[in-house]
């Protein structure tokens, strides 16, 4: 049995560091091989394998001996540097303790889990920041002897137990806190991280001198002041905090020694760092933050910080160097330069207009001085004092900077920002147009020329132009025409002219820009176009637009065509399908020259009031109500103008009803000469037959339906109206397209949804003078299944698929986009007709009845036949052998079995009906429910 011995007695063993890291590897896994060779009541051999902190591994061998009940004798061998009683040995040990021990080694193993628990647990509080904590790691800032920076002491003090107040503690070295094998209890996750910036700060640790300077020196301080353990001077001095920025000052102090020293500090006085950016340290406020230092760059701050003394008598030989060889340093006037003058006078701001080397918009900019009586002060860096040369010397101007910073604040108010000086100090503040493109900026150039620059020369600013700045503003107005394209009848070719000082110029490509926005951006408030007089583009010459007239305009070409193709060039072609649109550009102020039949059309689709009433037909044997009389004018508005279009109306309002009516109209107006081809699922044959019969009966019907249609093909101009379905469409299609039609009429036009399908591809290529779409779907919901139809009734209406999936479905279906959807209904209103039951309610009777008639398929029918045939049978011999009146249950149980298997076969218990899947009922309930559920219906 493995001798039992608590950690205790291994404690007691090894040297106590190599036990702790010995305890370490094993609790971290790194014994990964351990075998038992020997094992005695009194004594065990293993050998093991460890992997060490570089990754290489060593072996061990150990003899373990229990002695006298209380002694344990170890003698170990390992292969590494150590070579014996190391921290591998140690791992190993307690490995084989884990593995070998006897019950009493288990409880054993109990107490070392909880020690192991109890030490986690410490390391886990140890990481915070806990009041009554052992030991913590202090950060004392330490003023340099020379009075250049700071530096940084490290101690580790305790609280006293009698009040909490730090001791004075224990300075402890970066290099023993860097190079250490196990982290002490008072340094948690943060201290380490910061004293390796501190490491990278001063790369030799060993003599840690660290100077708080550049980017590394900024962030080693903010996190200095992040642990709030940074004090300044002395352990119990207050904790260093952020404070606001201050400004830079120089000045020039004089020493006992007869030299004048450069003073870099701020107001109020602090130290100042060269940090990237800068920062001032406060030793008396123990406070710290960024230094405003007028646009001096850090590099120019530790050269000011070095500069050398100067005698006293030097003083005033140094102010005309200033003056005269270097006026742009910022440099205050020396003390012994007093008997210069001293200036002071209101500010004068003097703006310039000024361009660059090219005609780019971007490189014209606006250059703001400050002037003084005169005397042209450096903008940048801001000081209260700025030295310049007089006619008798060098005098200092007292600056008024609240004046400055207004004079600044009105041209960033008309929307210019200040740019980075292209050196400093600067002469003057340079500003360029804070918008994003070349139309928004010449914009805010165009409102500054025109609304600002007068209001500026009024309060006394002076405004001049240097010869690079080449802008002109012009006002223009715009007309379109509208002429016969080479496409056919139905489309045109618009284009829109810019008048600019009595210049024809193209407008559609200036246009591009503002019609790529997309419908939910906003004009800008001057809308500023590149134009050249001989009509190309150019950077310097504009025209100024009136936002209020270009917007409805811009609105309108977005709906027809969201976004001009790259190479627009002088026209757009404009289907007259789009007449609509033409009203509206006239209403928006754009005079459009176009031929009388398009005015008209356009005038008759903008308010719908080219919808005259006609009387319904004699011979209609029904009364159309209110709302159906307004289809029909609907119907004979799009006959009359050559237009398609869809009529939605909810199911149950009658679209059977008038589109027959529409026909019958047609018939005795002597306009239905040839006939009109209705397509509609099977399953609404018979309801088309009847409907016509019922309501229309002067009306011819031939039904191309059933194996035997082939025989009625050549009758096809003999009748007035053809019905056929859309699965016999690609069978029937070269019959089909051997004749014309005075219209083709879809119904449930919601079936063909894949505009690739064969069906669809069919009635696109029909002959036919008319088309129209009859559906219940409600059209907003199914953009795909809208386009589909629109390329049936007028192709190109709406583009083609890709394009109106970029223009329309996505921003509608993906973007939830409003503006979008609104115009989209604005093009299509003119021929899409919807009237939903509760827009109509006053008009409908308590209860209308649809009835529809269902054609049972193959099987499902040849099972309703057999069983038919055979309950024939029984019930006749029911009858025959029991009478009428006792062949009642016989007679209801024949009609239930039928009755069942014209609803489902699977209602009926028999082995035949189990192999019939298909119910025709079932089928058309599902094809109606989508719709019926969309409506918002309740269904039974």
């Amino acid at each position: 049995m493995f001798p039992r011995f608590s950690l205790r007695h291994l404690r007691d063993v090894f040297p106590a560091r190599e036990f702790e890291r010995g305890r370490r590897y094993f609790e971290e896994g790194r014994v990964s091989a351990l075998d038992v060779v020997d094992s005695h009541d009194d004594s065990v051999s293993v050998k093991g394998q460890v992997r060490g902190s570089g990754g290489r591994s060593y072996s061990q061998e150990i003899d373990i001996e229990w002695e006298n009940g209380d002694t344990l004798d170890l003698f170990s061998s390992c292969t590494c540097p150590v070579g014996f009683d190391c921290r591998h040995v140690v791992a190993v040990c307690l490995m084989a303790r884990r593995y070998l021990a006897d019950g009493g080694g288990a409880a054993e193993d109990h107490a070392a889990a909880d020690d192991r628990l109890r030490r986690w647990l410490s390391r886990l509080a140890g990481t915070g920041e806990r009041p009554g904590a052992a030991e913590r790691l202090m950060f004392v800032l330490l003023p340099r002897d020379d009075g250049g920076g700071l530096g940084i002491e490290l101690r580790v003090v305790r609280p006293r137990k009698s009040d909490g107040s730090l001791g004075r503690g224990r300075v402890v070295r970066l290099e023993t806190l860097i190079r250490r094998d196990q982290p002490p209890p008072y340094l948690n996750a943060d201290d380490d991280e910061l004293l390796r910036l501190l490491a990278a700060l001063c790369p030799e640790v060993w003599n840690f001198r660290p100077d708080l300077r550049g980017r590394l020196g900024h962030l080693v301080l903010e996190r200095l002041v992040a642990t709030g353990r940074c004090t300044l001077e002395r352990i119990d001095g207050p904790s260093l905090r952020w404070a606001e920025s201050r400004p830079l000052t120089l000045s020039w102090r004089e020493s006992g020694d007869g030299r004048l020293r450069l003073d870099v500090a701020t107001t109020p006085p602090a130290l100042v760092l060269t940090t990237e950016p800068p920062l001032f340290v406060d030793l008396d406020e123990a406070r710290v933050g960024p230094v405003a230092c007028g646009g001096l760059s850090t590099a120019q701050l530790d050269e000011l910080k070095s500069a050398p003394t100067v005698l006293v008598g030097d003083a005033a030989g140094l102010a005309r160097l200033l003056v005269n060889e270097f006026p742009e340093l910022p440099l205050p006037v020396p003390p012994g330069a007093q008997a210069d003058r001293v200036e002071r006078h209101r500010l004068v701001p003097r703006l310039v207009l000024a361009g660059g080397a090219e005609d780019d918009p971007a490189a014209h900019e606006l250059r703001l001085h400050f002037d003084y009586g005169g005397h042209t002060v450096p903008a940048l860096p801001e000081a209260p004092q700025s030295l310049v040369a007089g006619s008798a010397g060098a005098l200092r101007v007292h600056r008024d900077l609240e004046a400055e910073a207004a004079a600044v604040a009105r041209l960033t108010g008309a929307g210019f920002r200040a740019a980075r000086p292209r050196r400093l100090p600067a002469d003057a503040v340079r500003l360029v147009s804070d918008a994003d493109d070349l139309i928004d900026s010449a914009g805010l150039w165009s409102a500054l020329l025109a609304d600002v620059v007068p209001e500026l020369r009024r309060e006394g600013w002076r405004v001049d132009r240097d010869s690079g700045f080449r802008m002109q503003f012009a006002s223009g107005d715009w007309h379109g025409a509208i002429r016969p394209a080479a496409a056919g009848n139905d489309w045109f070719a618009l284009r829109f002219d810019l008048d600019v000082d009595g210049v024809r110029v193209p407008l559609l490509p200036l246009l591009a820009p503002l019609l790529a926005r997309g419908f939910d951006q906003p004009l800008p408030p001057r809308v500023s176009l590149p134009v050249d007089r001989d009509g190309g583009s150019s950077d310097h010459r504009y025209v100024d637009l009136p936002t209020e007239r270009l917007e409805p305009f811009l609105k309108t070409l977005r709906d027809l065509y969201d976004r001009l193709p790259e190479r627009a060039g002088d026209t757009l072609t404009l289907s007259r399908f789009d007449a609509a649109a033409v009203a509206r550009l006239e209403a928006a102020g754009t005079r459009i020259e176009a031929p009388r039949p398009v005015l008209d059309l356009a005038a008759r689709l903008a308010d719908f009031g080219g919808i005259e009433p006609v009387e319904p037909p004699e011979g209609l044997a029904a009364e159309l109500r209110g709302y159906q009389r307004h289809g029909l004018d609907w119907l004979q508005f799009l006959r009359r103008y050559d237009l398609g279009g869809i009529l939605a109306d909810d199911m149950g309002l009658g679209k059977t009803l008038q589109t027959l009516a529409h026909l019958l109209l047609e018939k005795q107006a002597g306009r239905l000469d040839r006939p009109a081809l209705i397509v509609a699922p099977t399953s609404l044959m018979s309801n088309w037959r009847r409907e016509a019969a019922r309501f229309a009966p002067a009306l011819s019907v031939l039904v191309l339906h059933g194996p035997g249609r082939q025989v009625d093909f050549p009758r096809i101009p003999e009748h007035d109206l053809v019905l056929t379905t859309y699965p016999l469409l690609p069978r029937d299609q070269a019959a089909l397209r051997a004749h014309g039609y005075h219209s083709v009429i879809l119904d449930e036009a919601q079936t063909v949804k894949n505009p690739r399908a064969k069906a669809a591809a069919v009635v696109r290529a029909l002959d036919a003078a008319h088309r129209l779409c009859l559906t219940g779907t409600p059209m907003e919901n199914h953009l795909g299944e809208l386009w589909t139809q629109f390329d049936f009734l007028m192709p190109g209406f709406l583009g083609d698929e890709e394009s109106f999936r970029q223009h329309w479905r996505k921003p509608i279906e993906e973007a939830a986009d409003e503006g979008a959807r609104e115009a989209l209904a604005r093009r299509l209103a003119p021929f899409l007709l919807r009237r939903r039951k509760q827009d109509v309610l006053s008009e409908l009777p308590p209860k209308t009845e649809i009835l529809r008639t269902v054609a049972l398929g193959e099987r499902q029918a040849s099972l309703y036949e057999s069983v038919r045939l055979a309950m024939e049978d029984r019930v006749r011999e029911a009858i025959a052998a029991n009478g009428l009146a006792k062949s009642h249950l016989t007679i209801l149980d024949a009609l239930l079995k039928l009755r069942q298997i014209c609803c489902d076969p699977r209602l009926v218990d028999l082995e035949a009906a189990r192999t019939v899947r298909g119910s025709a009922k079932l089928e058309l309930l599902m094809q109606m429910l989508p719709e019926l559920l969309e409506e918002g219906r309740r269904v039974l």
